[in-house]
């Protein structure tokens, strides 16, 4: 990916860097400056390789042996199948980094993107049956040189604690941590979220809330939205 967009002059050097995963074979290094030639071409091309996974720590003194070998030499993109050893299941709960006061959470999908157009608006969403979730950004509302979003889908389970610690609040969806944090948008973005218009919420209000950190505490801020009843 190039940190430019639109035409490039004849001449013009610029920043090639490989996607989230790579990096620039034989170097290491993030980023290389490329110069546009002849025939709109660049000079040099890094080519990308996938990086390499870490090694397991504590968690390989619970797995099987072979699970262990098997995930040696991984690199990016690459799977294995885990197995514990008898007498241990695997814990499918995480600490979502900036809710760590929820607690262990069960993450229910984590998606990250690139860098949304500076030229025309852009929509991530996550996949499956969570595809429903999305943010649209606005062309020009990321801020430059910001890597792009990533959107980590949780399970309500923990939020509903959290709000029955604070009222007697009916969670009606999963939530979403979106990252980086602290992005200042240059104008508005939208963000869709579904929830389950089939169950009892006695009657209640719906409101759509965003969690702000301060060095008060924890708050929940109410935000303005819409509802779409077209259930597709």
């Amino acid at each position: 990916t190039a940190n430019t967009a639109g035409q490039v002059a004849l001449g013009a050097t610029v920043q090639l860097a490989c996607a989230d995963g790579y990096d620039i074979a034989g170097s290491g290094a993030a980023s290389v400056s490329s110069v546009c030639g002849a025939g709109c071409a660049y000079s040099p091309v890094p080519t990308c390789s996938p990086k390499a996974c870490s090694s397991f720590s504590i968690a390989a003194d619970f797995l099987k042996p072979s699970s262990v070998a098997g995930a040696s030499g991984l690199t990016f993109g690459d799977s294995v199948q885990m197995e514990c050893i008898d007498g241990y299941l695997f814990d499918d709960s995480s600490i979502v980094s900036g809710l760590e006061f929820l607690g262990a959470v069960t993450v229910l999908q984590v998606a990250s993107f690139p860098a949304p157009s500076a030229s025309q608006d852009t929509t991530y969403s996550l996949s499956g049956e969570y595809a429903a979730v999305s943010i649209t950004i606005p062309a020009g509302a990321w801020p430059p040189n910001t890597p792009g979003p990533t959107l980590t889908l949780f399970d309500q389970s923990a939020l509903t604690a959290s709000r029955r610690r604070t009222g007697t609040s009916i969670v009606a969806g999963a939530g979403v941590n979106f990252e980086p944090e602290g992005v200042q948008f240059n104008s508005p973005v939208s963000i869709t979220l579904p929830f389950d218009t089939t169950a009892d919420y006695g009657n209640r209000e719906l409101y759509v809330h965003k969690l702000v950190n301060s060095a008060n505490g924890t708050s929940w801020e109410r935000r303005p939205y819409t509802v779409n009843s077209d259930p597709s």
